[in-house]
């Protein structure tokens, strides 16, 4: 027994001591270098052309690793071109934990990695050349063992770190005109254990050609791999990008994020919370929860974006803003909504936008099969007058609004005024409730639209509003399906005064009365130049319980026609109502009946207005009515004449208007009055003469008979006489 145990001790120490040996002499006087020529014929046999043109390096005891420095591989070709390259990689493995199943790596070190890729304009890259033909025609992978049931229990891994020094990577696709490069990449870890948070950290340079492009990346965080659990954390991550490029508005971009993400495979979930996420000076926060990862992803989050200057931000992106009435405007801009989403319909919630005083809520969601759109917005209050151009003196608020511009350039043809495609793919459904507008400084109140677009049609079920005592509704259809598409609108006007809208869009406030209106037009085109000439429709208006201020037109009458009775003159012409119709034809209104009911005073009007060529012709008359006999007497003749003027001209530009007495009109009604003159004095004459005449037939009439009663009393006479001579 003791001579066994005595053998065996002999055996362990020579062991031993050969191990020690061994390891002394690989340590010692074992150089690799001595196989480099093996290596370089493996490389070449397997058909990848190798240099190894610096030392080669092997540990054994206490690691085991390898130090390989400047190692190149170049293509199989006669051009001596070099794919990639590598001043140096080295990695260690301690030998004594990998006794108890535990990996530990002291650091692993790969410095100046190069690699020049090229697709060529066959559509060929140059790596391709180092598969072989057999492992690239073979496209079936191999078939996979059946997992077992009894889980995989992982070894211990520890790295000391990861150092990444300085690779750089170019991408070249000569068939798409592109180039690609990565350079000064950098990734640095330390005290890498899986199942426990080490750090990280990775920065580069990126730049490419068509499109043009140069951008800095940095990035730090801390990282968590549990494989066991597949469970991933990233957290205090540090992202900073500054990109340049052409393709940018303004030609450059800064993003920086704050964030954390985790991901978990066993419960197929992920969150992200971004604490704090800035794109060009823009801060917002971003927060989602994802679950079914792997299956059919749901979503779920919520963005708030912080309020910053929205003017500043497009000018930085070289966008140019037109001058503002409201110097401010535009530099207080936030935003906030919740959000989620699966694979089969997005939706925005409680959606909340400010724009300087003006605050929209709502709601938005799209069925992504049917691509169904539905949205909701409140708005509170908008002043549109801040956005548009301020009025400057001496000039109205149209000239300020008119765009400028080089009046003799060409102008661009002619495009569809509808995007008719488009409007066939809509399946839309929105509502739009604007609770105060004030816009050209009229006060709009109430504001309701309403629209569904399905199928090539769009109708606008609604725009309704009030304003100034009364409200206006609207409904129309565009329906793109005919060619030409179709244009239908519907108007209605109920007791809006008409005062306040003159004064602040033409500065007139001299008529007042509420308005009642109805119009039905349509018109059949998909081009501005012909949209007004193929209009066609009714409009029927009339403004109710006016006047015109300033001015008496009966007074004024009276004066010139006839004798006042009345110094209780009205100071302003008052009517009960000034109504009328307008039939369009191809773009041109013709109007026929138009009237104004005025005490003592009838006004009429008829004429054209022809909106293509921006051109009127209009009539308007008065009429002394019996209505006026008590304040004013005028010869009946006059009673029956119709004053008229005549205007005519272009409203458009140039603004040219001519109104004067229509001469003709007059000139037939005083030939009117002087024939009613004529006849009225032939009438009064023959009235005369034949009263005369019949005066004097009168008077022979009764002289006669007075001679026949003469002679007939007579002859009585006579015969009596005879008569007593009888007896």
């Amino acid at each position: 027994m003791r001579l066994l145990i005595r053998s065996i001790i002999y055996l362990v120490s020579f062991a031993v001591l050969l191990l020690a040996g061994l390891a002394v002499y690989l340590t010692q006087f074992f150089d690799a270098n001595q196989f480099k020529p093996q290596i370089l014929a493996a490389a070449q046999d397997a058909g990848v052309p190798l240099e190894i043109n610096g030392e080669l390096n092997v540990m054994i005891y206490p690691r085991i690793g390898i130090n390989i420095n400047q190692v190149a591989v170049k293509l199989p070709d006669n051009t001596n071109t070099t794919l990639a390259s590598l001043e140096q990689m080295s990695v260690s493995v301690k030998v004594m934990p990998l006794l108890s199943g535990s990996v530990e790596v002291d650091r692993i070190l790969v410095d100046r990695l190069q690699a020049d890729l090229v697709v060529d304009k066959n559509g060929r890259g140059n790596w391709q050349a180092l598969i072989p033909e057999s492992d690239a025609a073979t496209s079936e992978p191999a078939p996979q063992e059946s997992s077992s049931t009894q889980p995989t229990t992982l070894p211990t891994i520890l790295i000391g770190g990861i150092d990444l020094n300085k690779a750089q990577l170019t991408f070249t696709d000569q068939q798409q005109d592109l180039h690609f490069a990565v350079k000064d990449l950098t990734l640095t870890s330390d005290n890498i254990t899986l199942g426990e948070s080490f750090p990280i950290s990775f920065s580069t340079q990126l730049s490419s050609q068509n499109p043009q492009l140069d951008a800095h990346l940095k990035l730090t965080a801390n990282l968590r791999a549990d494989l066991e659990n597949e469970a991933f954390k990233l957290s205090n991550l540090d992202l900073q990008l500054n990109a340049n490029s052409p393709l940018i508005p303004g030609n450059k971009a800064t993003l920086s994020l704050q964030a954390d993400a985790e991901a978990n495979l066993k419960h197929d979930s992920a969150n992200f919370s971004a604490k704090r996420l800035s794109v060009n000076g823009v801060t917002m926060a971003l927060s989602t929860q994802i679950t079914q990862l792997t299956k059919a992803p749901i979503i779920k989050g919520s963005l708030q974006v912080s309020s910053f200057n929205l003017k500043a931000l497009l000018a930085q992106l070289e966008i140019v803003l037109p001058e503002m009435a409201r110097q401010d405007a535009m530099q207080h801009v936030a935003l906030a909504a919740n959000f989620d989403a699966s694979t089969k319909a997005a939706a925005i919630k409680q959606l909340t936008i400010q724009l300087d005083d003006t605050t929209v809520k709502g709601n938005a969601s799209i069925q992504l099969a049917s691509q169904a759109i539905v949205a909701r917005l409140n708005i509170d209050k908008l002043n549109a007058d801040h956005y548009l151009p301020p009025v400057k003196e001496g000039e109205d608020e149209d000239d300020a609004a008119a765009p400028t511009g080089d009046s003799t350039a060409k102008s661009a043809p002619e495009t569809d005024l509808l995007p008719v495609e488009l409007i066939k793919t809509l399946n839309a459904d929105a509502q739009i409730n604007l609770n105060q507008l004030t816009i050209k400084k009229l006060d709009i109140s109430d504001i309701q639209l309403a629209v569904i677009a399905k199928n090539g049609v769009v109708n606008l079920n609604k725009a309704n509003a009030k304003l100034y005592g009364g409200s206006i509704t609207n409904t129309a259809t565009v329906d793109v399906r005919p060619v030409p598409l179709t244009i239908r609108f519907k108007h209605a006007t109920q007791g809006v005064q008409i005062t306040p809208i003159l004064a602040q869009m033409a500065e007139f406030e001299d008529v007042t009365g509420a308005v009642f209106a109805n119009a039905n037009i349509t018109t059949q085109t998909n081009r501005v130049s012909t949209l007004i000439s193929h209009l066609n429709g009714q409009v029927d208006f009339d403004v109710r319980n006016g006047a015109f201020l300033h001015t008496n037109i009966a007074k004024e009458m009276c004066t010139a026609l006839g004798r006042s009775n009345t110094n209780q003159w009205s100071a302003n012409t008052d009517f009960t109502s000034l109504k009328g119709s307008m039939v369009f034809t191809n773009g041109v209104g013709s109007n026929k009946d138009m009237t104004i009911a005025t005490p003592g005073i009838m006004l009429t009007g008829y004429g054209d207005l022809n909106l293509p060529q921006e051109r009127f012709n209009y009539n308007l008359g008065a009429q002394i009515t019996d209505a006026s006999d008590t304040a004013c007497t005028v010869n009946s003749n006059f009673k029956s004449v119709r004053w008229p003027v005549a205007c005519k001209g272009s409203y458009g530009t140039p603004f040219d208007i001519d109104c004067g007495l229509d001469s003709s009109a007059i000139g037939d009604t005083l030939g009117k009055i002087a024939e009613n003159e004529a006849k009225a004095a032939f009438n009064a004459e023959k009235a005369r003469l034949q009263e005369k005449a019949d005066a004097e037939k009168a008077r022979l009439k009764a002289k006669l008979e007075e001679e026949k009663r003469a002679a007939r009393q007579k002859a009585e006479d006579k015969l009596k006489d005879k008569l007593k001579s009888l007896f």
